[in-house]
């Protein structure tokens, strides 16, 4: 049997199988679905009403909170302490009452006004605005406060009397601390709301004095309101229902503190007796449909025991069981409709799987006849589809290797055809000398040899020298691209060519004696074998040299790789416990320290932020030494770079009890084109090292101009001090890399020796040079020059004042942590919770994934390596949900790579920014708050945590 009749006759059992089971099934679990909904609409109400019985709670808890406020208490104590001092205190109480209630309706005499504006009264008033703009609403309608005896104290605004202490609530609250009444209408705030008294008591729980607040119920109707907008919930009829019965808030068309009606009221128990549950109502034959009642009971929170309100959740049964009924209507059409489909469904599914099968089969067999040009279009997402996929990809891999394999042959073929062209060039012109010379060698034998059928003339023997010149030197020629001919070998040619000339001139009509003439010729003979053996060698070391030379590059590129792999993983492993130190440290810089404290976690500050800076030092130095250092071209401002390498040291210069000065000549472009990182980088090498070696006196920066071109200027630095300065046999190593002035093991300063040389590297690719004029006790001065392109666009305004610009507060986010480490998850996660921000945590890529599944977020805080899944896979994979379902997380890579690539690995890998660690708050901040507000300004790399400076006198001028 063929697998599509397999898989049809499969497809078909299983519809018939569901269908009958689900038919037959329908009607035993009918009323367990119908008691299940009748739970989840109970379930809603009780956890409304819970949801404002703790905003209520959270309310009281704001001025419980108060009541313990020192400057209430104080003013209270005097309040009673003057009171105590009058002869008939309720005599003076009812007269003040009688003037406070004759007075005209909203009238305010010279006594209200008083209490009205006392500093108490303008506090909570302050307090009641506060919430106000918090809560988007009036939160509190009116706060007032009495004494012991019951007079009004302070009050936010105009109440109906003085005297209280003949109210309810003001006896309950005395009584039991705390008084809580149901809601009414506030007819001088207008609005709904509840009072509360709070009982204020001094230090040693003596009574005080009462508190009252009027709470607004807005904010709990705006929880039922929220229920009513969910659309599951869209149709439910929610009633707020006081103790007695009357309804505090309706979605329906029911007005405030009206009774409910009588088909109604009876089922607030729900016919069981309970507070809770829920109960179906017939309709009365008329229009009026048959109902499903859910009602819960407040029952307080914490020490609030409640109001005894009850939430109703009303909703006709047509509406609420409809899924039930439907079930039942459907499950016969479906499965008739389904085996009616199914055989069509199953013809086009079984199709597809046995088309993807037969386009997989042709496919081997294609690759089993060496066509790599194969592809197989499968576009399906399933186990056959993925098949497909790799399939493609082990094709393509397998025609990318045999590629590589075909240009590796063919360099190979290409490189051994030039060595045999080399050599056959050489063995081309070895016949050429040896043929050339033959003729030569011929004659001389014969003159040599007596023959007296030859006869050498003057002519014949210049054209015979001539010759001999003419082949070797046109010979040596030739050979010069391959090798040049020894120094003896010249001599050699010169001395023999000499004794020629001689012969030929002294004995024009005689013959040369045999044993002259065979001594030349074996001579002539030897230099030029010697010349051929020469070259040859030559030729067979310089082969070999080149084999040396191929073997040592791929040696030197393998340990740069290994260098690189090494640097890279020593950056993350000190950088991820240098960001535990170096949050936790500021973050408990935050809190409330000793003086004794405070200088130890500065002490571990100062030591984390050199071991931070000795890291940078040697990464930057492994970047320019591998060339990977380069050098940016923006427009930028030099006033502002070098003001911010003022503000960056002014208060290291300040605590070391120097002066930090900085001038720029009136002749001096500053706005430039070129990198005023690395600029910025150079000088505060140089200043720093400056501000280290100096123990009194100044240290300053200027700047001048060297020479303008016509689209670029240089520009001369200098940076002096008055230090100790530098040895005259030490100027001239400073500048090399680890080298210090001061290099034995009991120095006094501390370093790496690095930043000079990185500052004179940088300064070289600036197209300048540096150089240091110094005189040991009297102090050094350090000058560099360096090149910069001028601005075409108009400087920008320069502001006058180093104030700090206001920002607006951000809104609260929900960021998502993925990092393996606790320690820095509690770094990163306190940091942003003291912003206000809500914090979820992932301890790797694959919680990460079940975290989105679960919970909406804002951005995404990305760790690099991590076991299980890694970042980069992660991220892979979000970005693959996102294209299927829409939407967009920025996700910021929070890692602590910091080498030259690392970055672009990041944002190519799918992350939206980069964060290196140790984080700072600031950059923190900064990234993370303008991605997810949707900032259109640049992100830039966070490399190195930012220093904060107090605010002293600095700039350059």
């Amino acid at each position: 049997m063929k697998t599509i009749h397999k898989l049809i006759i499969g497809y078909l059992t299983v519809i018939l199988l569901i269908g009958v089971v689900g038919y037959f099934l329908t009607y035993p679990t009918e009323k367990t679905l119908r008691e299940s909904i009748g739970q989840e609409y109970a379930s809603l109400a009780k956890e409304i009403l819970d949801k404002i019985d703790r905003h209520i709670h959270g309310r009281i808890e704001i001025f419980e909170e108060y009541s313990n406020n020192s400057m209430l208490q104080i003013i209270l104590e005097k309040a009673n302490q003057d009171f105590d001092k009058l002869e008939d205190v309720q005599g003076y109480i009812t007269s003040k009452d009688r003037e406070w209630i004759s007075a005209p309706k909203g009238a305010k005499t010279h006594f209200m006004k008083a209490i009205i504006s006392s500093d108490l009264s303008e506090d909570l008033r302050e307090k009641i605005e506060f919430y106000r703009a918090k809560y988007h609403k009036r939160t509190f309608g009116e706060v007032f406060v009495t004494n012991k005896y019951g007079a009004n104290v302070a009050q936010t605004g105009r109440t109906s009397d003085y005297r209280q202490d003949d109210e309810d609530w003001w006896q309950l609250a005395r009584r039991d601390g705390l008084c809580v009444r149901d809601v009414e209408y506030d007819e001088s705030a207008d609005i709904y709301s509840t009072d509360i008294g709070l009982r204020i008591n001094d230090a040693n729980g003596n009574f005080l004095g009462i508190m009252k607040v009027v709470l607004n119920i807005e904010e709990a109707i705006n929880i039922i309101q929220e229920a009513k907008r969910i659309p599951k919930y869209s149709t439910v009829q929610f009633n707020l229902i006081s103790n007695d019965g009357k309804i505090i808030y309706s979605t329906s068309e029911f007005k405030r503190f009206e009774g409910l009606s009588d088909k109604i009221f009876p089922h607030m128990l729900c016919e069981k007796g309970d507070s809770e549950g829920y109960c179906l109502v017939d309709g009365d034959g008329s229009e009026e449909k048959e109902k499903l009642i859910a009602t819960g009971h407040s029952k307080g929170y914490g020490e609030y025991a409640g109001l005894g309100w009850r939430l109703m959740a009303i909703n006709e049964t047509q509406i609420v069981f409809a899924p039930v009924v439907n079930l039942k209507n459907r499950l016969l059409t479906v499965l008739i409709m389904a085996t009616l489909g199914g055989t069509l469904i199953s013809l086009l599914i079984s199709k597809t799987v046995s088309d993807g099968i037969r386009k997989l089969s042709n496919a081997v067999a294609k690759i089993g006849e060496g066509n790599l040009d194969v592809h197989i279009d499968i576009k399906t997402r399933d186990e056959i589809g993925q098949l497909a996929c790799s399939f493609n990809k082990m094709a393509e891999d397998l025609k990318r290797a045999v590629l590589v394999k075909d240009i590796e042959i063919a360099e190979r073929k290409r490189a051994e055809k030039a060595l045999r062209k080399s050599e056959d060039k050489f063995r081309s012109l070895s016949r050429e000398l040896t043929t050339g010379l033959s003729d030569v060698f011929e004659a001389l034998q014969k003159i040599s040899s007596g023959d007296p059928s030859v006869r050498i003339t003057e002519t014949s023997g210049l054209e015979l020298i001539a010759d001999l010149k003419r082949t070797v030197n046109q010979t040596a020629e030739n050979l010069s691209d391959i090798v040049d001919l020894s120094h003896e070998i010249a001599i050699g040619l010169a001395e023999h060519f000499d004794t020629l000339d001689r012969v030929t001139k002294g004995n024009l009509d005689a013959r040369i004696k045999s044993n002259t003439g065979v001594e030349l010729l074996e001579s002539l003979k030897r230099v030029t074998n010697t010349m051929i053996q020469s070259v040859s060698q030559e030729i067979d070391q310089r082969m070999l040299a080149e084999e040396h030379l191929l073997k040592a590059k791929e040696e030197a590129e393998a340990a740069s790789q290994a260098k690189g792999d090494f640097l890279a993983n020593m950056s993350h492993e000190i950088r991820t416990p240098l960001n535990a130190v170096i949050g936790m440290t500021e973050l408990t810089l935050g809190t409330e320290l000793t003086d004794e404290q405070q200088e130890y976690l500065e002490t571990v500050g100062a030591s984390s932020e050199s071991l931070l800076r000795l890291l940078n030092d040697i990464l930057d130095f492994s970047k320019i030494e591998a060339g990977q250092l380069e050098m940016t071209g923006v427009d930028f401002d030099l006033q502002t770079t070098l003001d911010n390498v003022v503000d960056t040291l002014a208060v290291r210069a300040q605590k070391a009890g120097l002066e930090l000065t900085c001038s720029i000549k009136p002749d001096v472009r500053t706005t430039l084109v070129g990198d005023p990182l690395r600029l910025g980088q150079i000088i505060v090498n140089l200043t720093a090292n400056a501000i280290k070696f100096t123990q009194e006196g100044q240290v300053n920066i200027s700047v001048e101009t060297q020479k303008e071109e016509d689209s670029s200027t240089f520009l001369y630095f200098t940076v002096s001090d008055t230090g100790i300065g530098i040895p005259p046999n030490q100027i001239e190593t400073i500048f090399e890399s680890f080298k210090q002035a001061d290099d034995s093991t009991t120095r006094k300063y501390g370093g790496t020796g690095l930043g000079l040389a990185i500052s004179k590297q940088l300064v070289e690719m600036m197209g300048g040079r540096i150089w240091v004029e110094s005189e040991l006790g009297k102090g050094s001065t350090f000058h560099f020059t360096a090149r910069f392109q001028l601005s075409e666009r108009e400087a920008i305004e320069v502001l006058q004042t180093k104030d700090l610009p206001i920002q607006k507060a951000p809104r609260q986010l929900s960021m998502l942590i993925v990092e393996d480490n606790p320690v820095n998850q509690k770094v990163a996660a306190t940091m942003l919770k003291k912003r206000g921000h809500r914090v979820v945590m992932a301890s790797d890529g694959k919680e990460a994934l079940g975290a989105l599944d679960r919970e909406s977020v804002d951005l995404i805080l990305m760790d690099i390596q991590m076991p299980e899944m890694d970042g980069f896979q992660a991220t892979k994979l979000i970005r693959e949900r996102e294209k299927a379902k829409g939407g967009h997380i920025p996700i910021v890579a929070m890692t602590a790579h910091a080498l030259t690539g690392d970055r672009e690995r990041c944002l190519a890998a799918g992350m939206d920014s980069y964060i290196s660690k140790p984080i700072r708050e600031a950059d923190l901040f900064s990234v993370t708050e303008n991605l997810a507000n949707g900032s259109d300004e640049e992100e830039k790399d966070v490399l190195a945590p930012s220093e904060t400076v107090m605010p002293v006198a600095r700039g350059c001028i």
